[in-house]
């Protein structure tokens, strides 16, 4: 049901009727609210009716990443997850969630648990995006391998 709302919501969203797109969402959000693209998507609404303290206030529920508040951005994931498995909400949704915390390690420079996370995705739902994320990050992986090989030697070897 709140993906048949999302349904109406984004077909409302994209014909410019925002308050009826706000509507279909908050129903949404009243049956899944643990679903961040719901929220992600109701601050979308809010935004373009120019309500911007609701739009920040949904922003912050769905996805902290933006913010810069990583961390926050992996709990909000891994609970989005935890309830999509437990509501059996479907692989796609859940391979979002897990590529959302792919991008937050990605973001830290942390690429081999990037790279655990997309994997995670791909295992889920594959998609171009993810597999393209997966290329990305494996050669991130290989140029900081790369840049450490003969640092052995060195005193202050960074690499370490």
């Amino acid at each position: 049901m709140a993906d048949e709302l999302k349904a109406k919501g984004n077909a409302a969203l994209q014909n410019k009727k925002f308050d009826e797109a706000i509507e279909y969402y908050t129903q949404a959000i009243n049956l899944d609210s643990g679903n961040h693209v719901l929220w992600s998507n109701r601050s979308a609404a809010y935004a373009k009716i120019e309500n911007y303290e609701k739009a920040l206030k949904d922003a912050e529920k769905s996805v902290f990443f933006e913010q810069g508040q990583l961390e926050q951005c992996i709990k909000t994931c891994e609970e989005a997850i935890e309830l999509g498995q437990r509501n059996n909400s479907g692989c796609e949704k859940i391979a979002k969630g897990f590529a959302r915390i792919g991008n937050v390690y990605f973001k830290k420079t942390d690429y081999p648990t990037a790279l655990e996370y997309y994997n995670k995705s791909i295992a889920e739902h594959s998609t171009d995006l993810v597999r393209e994320k997966i290329t990305e990050t494996k050669r991130k992986i290989n140029d900081a391998e790369e840049s450490c090989k003969g640092n052995e030697l060195l005193q202050n070897d960074p690499c370490k």
